[in-house]
């Protein structure tokens, strides 16, 4: 029963034993010569089929230390596999009859005190699990992280660095012009005409583009103030549920483990059935913490961020055509945008990459029920007893751990740059 899809550390197996019931049956004459009843004759017997025997087996790696963990503390879960095939009752008593009948002109008392069941279970077998397979696990776990992810900030940043860029090139188009616009603002500044026709456009255009600026390097200490953090997730696929029902077979009468024919009303039995409802069910849901990283992000935007400095210098600042003069040349403009655009390139091939699992986990639990219930007349002399229903039960529960990138990869399996991201997050090989 154990599945070569589970992890190979550390296997148990145990039986689950279906108690079954003990039974007795009693009877004895009335001596009419003696006008007394004789002796009890008993018999006993049990009801233990072999085949309702259950049984599990569990396949899981070991982690002694996890106890002494607290939430903060590394990933040390792993895959899980457990399934077990397993009997139980609804409701099994040990049910109580007895009578007195006339046969053969001697009254005969008896008892019967055991279960009583809607046949013998002679052949029957467990119901086949529904587990999923490694596959099919793995492509429900990527569907859980497409939809539990959290916006990848990497791709977040490249896209808003790319709306600033746009926005702001038609601005710098002409930063080339404004060197020899800054000298004639500096040597005209009480010339009306110049000021308002050349000077205060200039103006407008820098402001323009140090806002651009100004945006997005808060983009960028938005990012790098939140790389690192965790976000954790968690989600519910879509679950399975169906119920078949079927007449499994028609029978005489219920079962007991000893009888007589002194129980039952009559030698010829009324048709009667056993019924099974199948109950099939499957729930999936996912666990998983996510956070994000660029491998070397100071070098990344080293260049951005001294740009960045000479715009903020401006901000705040009364825009003088003597503050304009100090600020030559503007070449720092001009090389912002054209460097902005290498480093969104970089952003996108890293986007893919920057988020990664902390921890992740589908887990899986499945279980096919089969319940066999008694339908019709039993032909008892005592009518109130009834068949007690069974349930037999396969049931499988698996926990599948993701790697950092996804499900269904190896670490043999990961490029440079993904190793490189684990390592600036502290993910060891040990640890994922």
């Amino acid at each position: 029963m154990a599945d070569s899809r589970a992890p190979s550390d550390g296997t148990r197996t145990r039986d689950l034993p279906f108690l079954g019931g003990n039974a007795w049956y009693r009877s004895r004459v009335y001596k009419r010569q003696d006008k007394a009843w004789g002796s009890w004759t008993t018999s006993s017997g049990i009801w233990k089929p072999k085949n309702l025997q259950g049984k599990q087996v569990t396949v899981s790696e070991s982690h002694p230390g996890w106890r002494r963990l607290n939430a903060s503390g590394p990933d040390i879960g792993g895959d899980f596999f457990t399934q077990r095939v397993y009997t139980y009752a609804d409701f099994l008593p040990e049910q109580y009859m007895s009578g007195i009948r006339n046969v053969n002109t001697l009254d005969t008392q008896w008892e019967y005190k055991g279960p009583v069941v809607p046949w013998s279970f002679s052949g029957i077998t467990f119901p086949s699990t529904i587990n999923s397979s490694q596959s099919e696990l793995d492509k429900a776990g990527a569907t859980a992280i497409a939809l539990t992810k959290p916006t990848n900030s990497l791709a977040d940043l490249a896209s808003g660095l790319l709306e600033l860029v746009h926005e702001g090139i038609p601005k710098v188009l002409g930063a080339r012009t404004w060197e020899q616009r800054t000298i004639r603002a500096n040597y005209a500044a009480e010339d009306y005409l110049n000021l308002e026709f050349g000077y205060k456009p200039l103006v407008g255009e820098i402001l323009s583009v140090v806002s651009v600026i100004s945006q997005a390097d808060a983009l960028i200490h938005q990012y790098l103030r939140d790389a690192g953090k965790v976000v954790r997730r968690r989600m519910e696929l879509q679950p399975f549920k169906e119920t078949q029902h079927s007449v499994f077979k028609t029978t005489d009468g219920p079962y007991t483990p000893v009888s007589s024919s002194l129980m039952y009303l009559s030698d010829t039995f009324p048709p009667a059935e056993v019924h099974r409802y199948r109950e099939i069910f499957k729930r999936r849901w996912f666990s998983g913490a996510y956070t994000y990283h660029i491998p070397d992000s100071n070098s990344l935007f080293a260049n951005m961020m001294a740009w960045n400095l000479e715009a903020k210098k401006l901000l705040g600042l009364s825009l003088t055509p003597k503050v304009l003069w100090d600020f030559m040349p503007w070449s720092w403009a001009v090389d912002w945008f054209t460097n902005a655009g290498d480093v969104i390139s970089n952003l996108t091939d890293m986007a893919t990459d920057g988020l990664v699992l902390k921890y992740g986990y589908l887990m899986e639990h499945s279980y096919v029920k089969d319940y066999y219930t008694w339908s019709g007349p039993t032909n008892l002399v005592n009518p109130w007893i009834k068949p007690s229903p069974i349930t037999m039960v396969a049931e499988t529960k698996v926990r599948r751990k993701a790697n950092p990138f996804g499900f269904g990869l190896t670490w043999e399996g990961l490029a440079d740059r993904q190793k490189a991201i684990l390592v600036a997050l502290g993910l060891s090989r040990s640890s994922v």
